[in-house]
């Protein structure tokens, strides 16, 4: 038998890539929803709640919740054209979702949320440095809001001629319908936007958001140590709140690069996989479940984000060793009392 096949005489790609689409990609769909859910109603009771909250982090977290949310809606339905044995697979509907959800619009979320992410960063980034008072147009209310926007209408141009890439026909004249590329996906200009996807999601995101991270954590460092030169005491609880919210950033950009590099990879023509689709299937899982785990980084490095998900939600998902800040303030009082 032959190495690269299971007992039922199929190839190991295709087992695994059915595993990936037809059972593990409902469930991460499914809990992706319930997550980012989680995440928007409570970044958008932390945003509404702190009004005076300098920079723009939580409003970035919150369009990215709302529309890595959207994603996972978008590809709920991706079972039912990727299961090879499925009847439905071969529907003309499927199809029509094929073209305009899975190629245009979960392309477009993608994107979407590399610009939030690096937007995300370089908030967090602004912050730590005297740049933020010093960028006055940074600080118009409105900034975000033009931002979120822009970037939004940019992702889902950018992606407009995708529809022109795929055509649905008939397969012999029956029932069943399956999607082929046309002209216009081999002409130079299809080929160069496809490239400038890469480009854009993976090259440039994963340079931006590595080397904003590395200036955040350079500075994150030097805040640190001149704080134990100058005094003894510990944090204060803004401070605390500050270097929680930096490692969240921080672990955020970490999950971003784990995400993006195995698909950036997997396009690379230095490597040249004998089976590209399995490859494809397995790179595209890493990055959709570096979308699902985001609530869990939220959760177990944000004090506030934890603070608000329990008075919202009233679940507690792990059990933290950090102090609540409610709690520690009531502890203080109380000595002070005495």
């Amino acid at each position: 038998m032959n190495n690269s096949q299971n007992a039922s005489g199929k190839p190991a790609c295709y087992v695994v890539s059915q595993i990936i689409t037809v059972y593990l990609y409902p469930f991460l769909n499914v809990t992706g929803i319930i997550f980012n859910l989680f995440n928007a109603f409570t970044f958008y009771s932390i945003i509404k709640n702190n009004k005076n909250v300098k920079g723009y982090l939580y409003k970035y977290l919150l369009a990215k919740s709302l529309n890595d949310c959207y994603l996972f809606v978008v590809n709920i339905f991706s079972v039912g054209y990727f299961c090879f044995n499925c009847p439905n697979s071969y529907t003309y509907w499927i199809q029509v979702w094929y073209i305009t959800c899975f190629a245009y619009f979960s392309l477009a979320t993608e994107l979407y949320s590399t610009f939030l992410d690096i937007f995300a960063c370089l908030d967090r980034l602004l912050l730590m440095t005297s740049l933020f008072d010093k960028l006055k147009f940074y600080q118009s209310k409105y900034f975000s809001y033009i931002v979120i926007f822009f970037l939004m209408i940019f992702s889902l141009v950018f992606y407009v001629h995708r529809f022109f890439d795929f055509e649905i026909y008939a397969i012999n004249n029956s029932s069943q319908y399956k999607i082929r590329n046309t002209e216009f996906f081999t002409i130079d200009f299809s080929k160069t936007m496809r490239w400038l996807h890469i480009i854009i999601r993976d090259v440039m995101g994963l340079t931006l958001i590595i080397a904003f991270n590395t200036m955040i954590m350079i500075n994150f460092q030097k805040l640190m140590k001149k704080k134990e030169k100058l005094t003894s005491k510990k944090l204060s609880r803004q401070e605390r709140k500050d270097r929680e919210v930096t490692l969240m950033v921080l672990c955020n950009g970490v999950v971003f690069v784990f995400g993006h590099t195995p698909i950036f990879i997997c396009y690379l023509p230095l490597f040249n996989f004998t089976n590209f689709s399995c490859a494809f299937d397995i790179s595209r899982f890493i990055l959709i479940f570096s979308y699902w785990i985001g609530f869990f980084f939220y959760y177990s490095f944000n004090l506030q984000f934890r603070r608000r998900f329990k008075e919202l939600f009233g679940i507690r998902i792990i059990k933290s060793k950090t102090t609540d800040i409610n709690t520690e303030a009531s502890v203080t009082k109380t000595k002070t009392a005495t």
